[in-house]
């Protein structure tokens, strides 16, 4: 529920929920460390605290709109294929729906083993219903999306480090 929260508020004003949920956690993060190593609520440093509500705040924003450049300029992942499968009869006949007869017979005995041969029926017999132009098969993680690429995480790394 939060995260469907989260990916609405990010789509509809997305510099106000990276300042707000960034200034958030590093108020959050310094008053783990106040009451962890700083001596607990005796001790606490109100304004210290106000300082990392106001750098969280403002750099939200900034990184988000660095990490939105570096995705747009060194993807992680390969862009996924926008073409649909095309049928193999369309390819061959220049759109037109059914082959010509002089096109099916060059294609006839093209089979790819000998019980096509035999039974006179070809490539495209066979191929009617066949889709083509399918995406290669890329190595995906387990919620579907498609693998990083050790090269392009380690350019990514390179040129967040480099220049931030």
């Amino acid at each position: 529920m939060a995260a469907l929260l989260y990916s609405r508020l990010l789509e509809a004003h997305p510099y106000l929920t990276l300042s707000i949920i960034n200034g958030t956690l590093s108020t959050i993060g310094d008053g783990c460390a106040q009451l962890l190593l700083g001596g607990g609520l005796t001790s606490w440093d109100t304004l210290r605290t106000l300082r990392f509500l106001a750098f969280g705040s403002g750099i939200g924003p900034l990184a988000g709109m660095w990490n939105r450049y570096l995705e747009e300029n060194f993807p992680l992942r390969p862009p996924t294929p926008t073409y649909e499968p095309i049928p193999l009869e369309q390819v061959i006949t220049g759109g037109r729906i059914g082959a010509s007869p002089a096109i099916r017979q060059s294609f006839e005995g093209f089979g790819d083993n000998k019980q096509h041969r035999r039974t006179g029926s070809g490539v495209l017999s066979d191929l009617n219903h066949a889709q083509l132009l399918q995406p290669a098969a890329t190595p995906t993680t387990s919620m579907g999306l498609p693998a990083v690429s050790p090269f392009l995480l380690a350019k990514r790394l390179a040129v967040d480090q480099i220049f931030m």
